[in-house]
C-alpha cells in the first residue's frame, strides 16, 4: 500500500465518521431542542418567584381609574360577572388554562410546516420569558383581584382551580398571558413562510386572551398592554441587522454555533464521496537525492 492508499484510507474513514456523527445529531437533534426549551424554564421560573419577595408591590388600579375614569376590570365585572353568564367566564377560563398549552402545540406545528425553524420559535419564546423576569422581579404589581370589589373569577367559579400553584402573585407586570401569544404572532409573520397563516390564530388568542384577563381580575389592561410591548421587543432583538451583526463579534460567536447546530439537525446534504482518482501526492524521489 502506497502513500496515496493510505489518503484515501483516511479519507474514507473520516467521512464515515461525519456521518455517522450527521446522523445522530439528526436523529436526537429534536429531542435535545425540547429538551432543551424545558430545561431553560426551570431556571425562568425560579427566577419568577424571587420577585413575590423583592418589593413592595405596585398598584396599577389608581393609574388606570385616572386613564379611564374606572377600573375597566371593575367596569367589565359590574356589567358582565353580575348577569351570571357562566358560559362566558367559562369561556375566559378555557382561554387562561389553553394559554399553559401554547408552545406545545405551536412548536409541534413548527416542526410539521418549517422544522428548521424549530429551535428560533422557542428561543423567541425563552427570550420573552427571561425578560419578563427583569420585570417581575424589580416591578412588582397587585393584581386585580386583590383589590376591594374585584372577584377572583377564576376562584369564584366551580372550575378546576389552578391558580393557588402560582408561586408569585405580584409577577403581574407585563402580562405573559398576552405576551407570549403575540411574540408567537410576530415569529410567524416576520420569520415563516408555510407557517405564517397560524400567526393569525396566535394574533386572535392573544386578543382575546388579552381581554379575558382583564375581566376574569387577572390582569390590568397596562399589564396587557406591557405584555404586547415586550413580545415587540423580543422581535426587535432577533430582526434588528445592528444586534444581529453584534451577537457575530461576541466571542466564541455561540449565536453561529447555535444557528449551524440547527442546520445540521436539519439538513439533507448528499452523502459525500471520494474521487474515485485522488489527487497523486508528490512524493519525493530518494534516487534524486
Amino acid at each position: 500500500m502506497n502513500l496515496t492508499d493510505d489518503v484515501t484510507a483516511v479519507g474514507s474513514a473520516a467521512i464515515g465518521y461525519r456521518q455517522l456523527a450527521l446522523r445522530l445529531v439528526r436523529l436526537s437533534g429534536p429531542t435535545l431542542i425540547w429538551a432543551a426549551y424545558l430545561a431553560l424554564i426551570v431556571p425562568y421560573a425560579a427566577l419568577r418567584a424571587i420577585g413575590a419577595h423583592t418589593f413592595r408591590p405596585y398598584d396599577l388600579g389608581k393609574i388606570e381609574g385616572a386613564l379611564f375614569g374606572i377600573e375597566p376590570t371593575r367596569f367589565l365585572q359590574q356589567h358582565i360577572y353580575t348577569h351570571n353568564l357562566v358560559w362566558f367566564d367559562f369561556a375566559g377560563w378555557i382561554l387562561h388554562l389553553s394559554w399553559f398549552f401554547l408552545p406545545f402545540v405551536f412548536g409541534a406545528l413548527v416542526m410539521v410546516f418549517e422544522r428548521r425553524r424549530t429551535m428560533e420559535f422557542f428561543a423567541w419564546a425563552l427570550a420573552a420569558y427571561y425578560l419578563s423576569d427583569i420585570f417581575f422581579i424589580v416591578f412588582p404589581v397587585r393584581p386585580p383581584w386583590m383589590e376591594p370589589g374585584i372577584v377572583r373569577i377564576l376562584m369564584e367559579r366551580s372550575f378546576v382551580h389552578y391558580t393557588q400553584l402560582d408561586d408569585n402573585p405580584f409577577a403581574a407586570f407585563p402580562s405573559m398571558h398576552s405576551c407570549l401569544p403575540m411574540v408567537m404572532t410576530l415569529f410567524f409573520f416576520l420569520r415563516c413562510e408555510r407557517a405564517r397563516f397560524l400567526g393569525w390564530f396566535t394574533g386572535t388568542f392573544a386578543l382575546l386572551i388579552g381581554f379575558a384577563v382583564v375581566y376574569l381580575g387577572e390582569h390590568w389592561v397596562l399589564d396587557v398592554v406591557a405584555g404586547y410591548a415586550l413580545a415587540g421587543g423580543v422581535a426587535v432583538l432577533f430582526m434588528h441587522r445592528g444586534l444581529r451583526r453584534w451577537y457575530a463579534r461576541i466571542p466564541g460567536d455561540p449565536v453561529g454555533l447555535v444557528v449551524r447546530f440547527n442546520d445540521a439537525i436539519w439538513a439533507k446534504e448528499p452523502a459525500p464521496t471520494l474521487d474515485a482518482s485522488p489527487i497523486p501526492l508528490e512524493v519525493p524521489d530518494r534516487k534524486a537525492a
